[in-house]
């Protein structure tokens, strides 16, 4: 298909005029000054010299490589490439390796000089430093930090830094519950000796008041002419009575040192004790001790015998 003439022209007009535009574009970036990058390359080796000359070479490198740039004067780059050549052999360099408890190797370390961190892991791979003294801590989840003070020298270079974290500790063991120290025993002895103390008091006083009731109705009616039949139950009740007062108390001084003297702790042994009680004519006779009477312990102490008033 052919276009008529006048759009012939008009796309050819319009081919001109954006073929004209792109040069016009062009030059509305002008390249950058030239000696404007040369100052920038001069002070960039100046820089480096000063930075190694301090012992600041991993700073001096930075601007020994601006310098050593294809934009860069061909004489200022050749000796910014040449002191880049020094600075590799005389830049020390660390290799890190860590181990735990049980001697594996470990990467989950995070290494820090300060606030920079180093390495946050372990890779095997050597680490730039300048030379001087540094004070490294190393970090693992395992075990508490450690720390490190080394000194590097120019030209050491893959330096090897091992440690090994100790084993973890393991947590503290409980303490036990203080123990609950058991309750006393409860001896059957003094328990049934109270209940005898309390039977022989109530018979005391029953036999008492009987044997009191018979004594004034016989003095009332035959004294002083009472024949032996109607006076010798009076005295038996009198005598009886006694005979339970003694057992009574007796048999409470007994339960109150057996209450008193029983062990604390349920697995000891009580002290061994014993009473009896004997009548006599005219009474009776207690006996309280470690050892009843008969069987000849010294400590047996004997109570004068219980006679009616």
């Amino acid at each position: 298909m052919r276009l008529p003439q006048a759009h012939l022209c008009y796309f050819a007009f319009a081919l001109a005029g954006a073929a004209g535009a792109f040069p016009r574009a062009a030059a509305a970036a002008p390249p950058e000054d030239p000696a404007t990058q040369k100052q920038a390359c001069a002070d960039a080796s100046e820089q480096g010299q000063e930075l190694r000359d301090q012992g600041k070479l991993l700073a001096a490198r930075e601007r020994f490589l601006a310098c050593a740039a294809e934009a860069c004067p061909a004489i200022v780059r050749k000796d910014c490439t040449d002191w880049l050549a020094d600075l590799d052999e005389r830049t020390p360099s660390i290799v890190l390796d860590a181990r735990g408890g049980a001697g594996q190797d470990l990467v989950d370390v995070r290494v820090l000089e300060g606030e920079r961190v180093l390495a946050s892991s372990l890779d095997g791979k050597a680490i730039p430093l300048d030379p001087g003294e540094h004070n490294l801590r190393y970090e693992w989840p395992g075990a508490p930090a450690i720390e490190e003070r080394i000194v590097l020298r120019e030209g050491e270079q893959r330096r090897r830094l091992s440690v090994r974290f100790a084993a973890a500790a393991p947590p503290p063991p409980k303490k036990p519950a203080p123990a609950v120290p058991p309750p006393r025993p409860l001896p059957l002895a003094p328990l049934v000796l109270g209940g005898v103390a309390l039977a022989g008091g109530a018979a005391f006083a029953g036999l008492a008041v009987s044997a009191k009731n018979d004594y004034d109705h016989l003095d009332a009616t035959c004294a002083p002419r009472c024949t032996a039949d109607l006076v010798d139950p009076v005295r038996t009740k009198l005598i009886v009575a006694n005979v339970s007062l003694g057992v009574s108390v007796v048999s409470l001084g007994v339960a109150t040192v057996l209450w008193f003297t029983r062990p604390k702790n349920p697995r000891e042994k009580p002290p061994a004790t014993a009473f009896a009680v004997a009548p006599l004519p005219g009474g009776a006779a207690a006996f309280f001790g470690g050892a009843l009477p008969f069987e000849g312990s010294p400590r047996s102490r004997v109570m004068a015998p219980i006679t009616p008033p």
